[in-house]
């Protein structure tokens, strides 16, 4: 129900459908956003489903995993967006995603968003989907994910952000230097050391 408030307005759903992730590295292009956003939400559930087959077959008595609140936080996690940048060509960042952050703004939105659902309905404690909404930030992010779906969530994200790094400097790369045929190693100021294709090794 909350992601259906959150999403099901015909011009969240537009936006959404429209923003790009980025404005200049990642899935910078109409769509982005959404696709990101799905892929997070593909490996969290994956990860869970790991981490489910070793909870049953190593550790004893440890907590289950929330898929629902997994689910939520990853389909969530940056609805901030939709308040920090404009729709368009250049999808510019706006005033307020310049003065609060997406971040910050995902966080209110998933608040005001709840306290708009039937009385009945609301969510009684937000504290768990907050959480790993404001600890999936990076790693130098102040709220560290200390429930095993914040972990779940920040290493999604972690994972994407680090291999979509890797393939953008050959990508880069190859188009700075057109004539170089694809050289096979390529310094990454990311990563700051030398990165391999790998692919004539295989």
């Amino acid at each position: 129900l909350l992601l259906n408030y959150a999403y099901g307005r015909q011009e969240r759903f537009t936006k959404l459908c429209e923003l790009p992730a980025d404005r200049k590295f990642y899935y910078a292009y109409r769509g982005g956003w959404l696709e990101r956003t799905v892929e997070i939400a593909e490996l969290s559930i994956f990860l869970s489903g790991m981490i489910s087959n070793m909870q049953r077959c190593i550790f004893n008595n440890s907590p289950a995993i929330n898929h629902n609140l997994l689910i939520t936080g990853a389909l969530m996690h940056d609805i901030g967006k939709l308040s920090a940048i404009k729709t368009g060509v250049e999808a510019r960042t706006t005033r307020r995603g310049y003065l609060v952050g997406n971040k910050n703004d995902s966080i209110i939105t998933i608040t005001v968003i709840n306290n708009m659902l039937p009385k009945d309905k609301k969510i009684k404690d937000l504290t768990d989907l907050l959480h790993i909404v404001a600890a999936v930030s990076g790693e130098d992010n102040e709220i560290k994910p200390q429930t095993a779906e914040g972990m779940i969530l920040a290493e999604a994200c972690r994972t994407i952000t680090r291999i979509n790094a890797y393939y953008s400097v050959f990508a880069s790369y190859d188009f700075d230097h057109p004539d170089s045929k694809g050289r096979e190693i390529v310094y990454s100021k990311y990563y700051e050391r030398m990165l391999m294709r790998g692919e004539n090794h295989v």
